[in-house]
């Protein structure tokens, strides 16, 4: 018998297309997460101290604006002041690596505000992104607290994707703060390829803690 059949290059920039658009879906269960949630008093939101920006590069350069689709993620219209966030925005772009689309990228999917549950939230963006059609939680998602992160949690979960009877793997990992919240998903020829089971979890989370870090500025 001879080798296997490599994994398409075109077969990952599909992948990235589709993550970006999963990854979009989550905010739309933030939507309905913070919506359902009980009025309480407008002084129990945090102070709106921080937001998110998207920079034309991340992690060292690794990373390159490749497409916002900010435009298309859903933001507060002014009916979620019952909710447990207020005053949002929604923030999203696709990135490619070095070398282009073909060889990797990251998404990220997110928003800011006043947020008064960042656990519900951040919970609710592992829903969210697990929720994709074609979509698998392989492995579910686990609470994971990176070293330099002054006591954040990340949570991680691996998706496996279906397409066309290829199977590709994605790591998925989200914050939340009062102010802040995300998901990030980071590709690369080598990750898509691997068993669920063999991502590790502990670099995924902390290299979304390094994609907040450059991500989140003060507002002002």
């Amino acid at each position: 018998m001879g080798p296997p059949p490599k994994k398409s290059r075109t077969g990952l920039i599909v992948t990235l297309s589709i993550v970006g658009f999963l990854i979009l879906g989550a905010i739309g269960t933030i939507a309905v997460t913070a919506a359902s949630r009980g009025e309480g008093p407008s002084d129990s939101y945090p102070e709106a101290k921080y937001r998110l920006t998207l920079p034309q590069g991340l992690l060292g350069g690794d990373y390159t604006l490749a497409k916002d689709l900010s435009g298309s993620a859903r933001g507060d219209d002014g009916t979620f002041d019952r909710s447990d966030a207020k005053n949002w925005k929604g923030v999203a772009a696709m990135y490619s690596a070095k070398g282009g689309a073909q060889a990797g990228g990251l998404t990220v999917s997110g928003m800011y505000g006043q947020i008064r549950n960042p656990e519900g939230m951040r919970n609710g963006m592992m829903r969210g992104g697990g929720q994709g059609q074609n979509a698998t939680v392989a492995v579910p998602a686990e609470e994971i607290t990176p070293a330099g992160s002054d006591g954040l949690t990340v949570s991680c979960q691996v998706l496996t994707m279906d397409q066309g009877g290829n199977t590709t793997t994605v790591p998925m990992c989200a914050w939340a703060d009062e102010n802040t919240a995300a998901v990030v998903s980071e590709m690369t020829s080598a990750t898509v390829t691997k068993a669920p089971e063999d991502i590790d979890l502990e670099q995924a989370a902390a290299r979304a803690l390094e994609v907040r870090e450059q991500l989140r500025r003060p507002i002002g």
